[in-house]
């Protein structure tokens, strides 16, 4: 379902961009967006091959992401690690085995339920998210070196704009689905 971007403004009700279906003057735009989107996701990623390729030593996007989470978090259950991620358990585990092993993540016993554990990041965690960040930091200057502060900021208050679109558009599937399932039964 295409649905214009004002839509999505943190004040529009879930409800409504779930239902919302008008699609008039926005088929070339989203077009555009969409192809845009690939191209940035593309992008995203051979910038990690860039970076790869410079000999620098490189987290890979996936344990980034993990990484990043429980730094953002705290210590949490694989259950609510792999929730935060939008991925699957299954999936989740076999990352935070590799996490482990290289010393970045520990397990720890729940203090509130001791058959249960936490993930939380250790010292060497913290250090290679740290070094990450700022890896990052340096290839975005260099990528965005023609452009002036103001110009910069643009772009990240539209990325944010487009990351709460996303998530108010997940939300909205997500709630027409319960609504679905529970209607069926």
């Amino acid at each position: 379902m295409l649905v214009p971007s004002n839509q999505f403004r943190r004040e529009t009700p879930v409800a409504d961009v779930a239902n919302h279906t008008d699609q008039t003057d926005q088929t070339d735009s989203t077009e555009a967006i969409g192809r845009e989107l690939g191209t940035l996701i593309r992008g995203a990623k051979e910038l990690h091959h860039v970076l790869s390729d410079r000999g620098q030593p490189v987290v890979d996007p996936p344990a980034f992401m993990l990484l990043s989470r429980l730094a953002e978090y705290g210590p949490m259950r694989l259950s609510a690690l792999a929730g935060c991620v939008l991925l699957d358990v299954s999936t989740v585990s076999r990352q935070v085995q590799d996490l482990q092993q290289a010393g970045w993540v520990v397990r720890e016993r729940d203090p509130q339920d001791g058959r249960a554990s936490l993930l939380r990041l250790s010292p060497d965690g913290e250090a290679i998210l740290a070094a990450g960040y700022e890896q990052r930091r340096r290839a975005l200057r260099q990528v965005f070196v023609a452009w002036t502060d103001d110009q910069r900021q643009a772009l990240a208050d539209q990325l944010s704009r487009l990351n709460e679109a996303i998530a108010a558009f997940r939300t909205a599937a997500h709630l027409s689905t319960d609504l679905r399932q529970e209607n069926a039964s």
